[in-house]
């Protein structure tokens, strides 16, 4: 089966709206059947992490982030996410250095990206001077 971009974008959605209200188990089952059709789809590694994250499975969701980040480095929000999984468990180097390509990505009008942007740098600032980034 091929799907096209607009039906791999409604099932994105679908998966994502399934993560927001917890239903973990059925948005993953939709990621995992949009990777076996696409593998290289980052944005449903990235959602993998995050439902693995919550999950309490700190290395699958690393894996899963860092799929999505060899299928698009730029993929900012997962760098992010991955950096604060590696800081969170004791990894401090490694978050920084995931977090350094952020240092000079450019700023555009998308706004998820900015925002990815802008929470990577705090992050790195903070973690420069070695203090914890108060949850928003």
């Amino acid at each position: 089966m091929i799907l096209n971009d607009t039906e791999i974008w409604s099932l994105s959605k679908l998966g994502f709206v399934l993560y927001m209200r917890e239903h973990h188990e059925e948005a993953a089952a939709i990621f995992r059947g949009l990777l076996h059709l696409q593998p290289r789809l980052p944005y449903s590694w990235y959602v993998l992490g995050l439902i693995r994250r919550d999950q309490g499975d700190a290395g699958e969701a690393a894996q899963a982030l860092k799929h999505a980040l060899s299928c698009d480095a730029e993929f900012w929000a997962a760098r992010v996410v991955l950096a604060e999984l590696f800081y969170q468990n004791g990894r401090p180097g490694e978050a920084l250095t995931i977090l350094k390509p952020i240092l000079g990505a450019r700023r555009t009008q998308d706004a998820t990206r900015d925002a990815a942007i802008r929470r990577g740098r705090a992050l790195w600032k903070c973690w420069q001077r070695g203090g914890r980034l108060r949850a928003k």
